[in-house]
């Protein structure tokens, strides 16, 4: 079953999510290899090479966004879990949701 917002705050599976988007927020891009999985990178990686600066400021725009939200549910399937983030209001939808996958026995993005 799905984990409610109170303990989907502690999961280490939204922490994977906060992981990515600081990392984002920063523009780093080791930090950011570090915190997908590896065939998340592959796009990303693509983006960077075609404009970087234009990726990194994209980047940080969804980090913005992201972090302004808080996780509503996170439901594990196996190596994968799904993060809905909303703004925090009882009886509101998510506006988000992010999957993360388990890959050696940390939690990373894989949107």
């Amino acid at each position: 079953p799905p984990w409610p917002a109170a303990v989907a705050l502690n999961s280490p599976q939204y922490k994977a999510v906060l992981v990515f988007v600081d990392a984002c927020r920063k523009g780093n891009v080791d930090a950011i290899r570090n915190a997908v999985v590896p065939k998340s990178w592959e796009g990303l990686a693509e983006m960077l090479a075609s404009n970087k600066e234009e990726a990194l400021k994209m980047f940080a725009q969804m980090a913005a966004e992201t972090a302004a939200l808080k996780p509503m549910k996170v439901t594990i399937r196996g190596d994968s879990a799904e993060v809905e983030l909303g703004d925090g209001k009882p009886g509101s939808k998510p506006k988000e949701s992010l999957t993360v996958a388990l890959i050696n026995g940390e939690w990373k993005s894989a949107n």
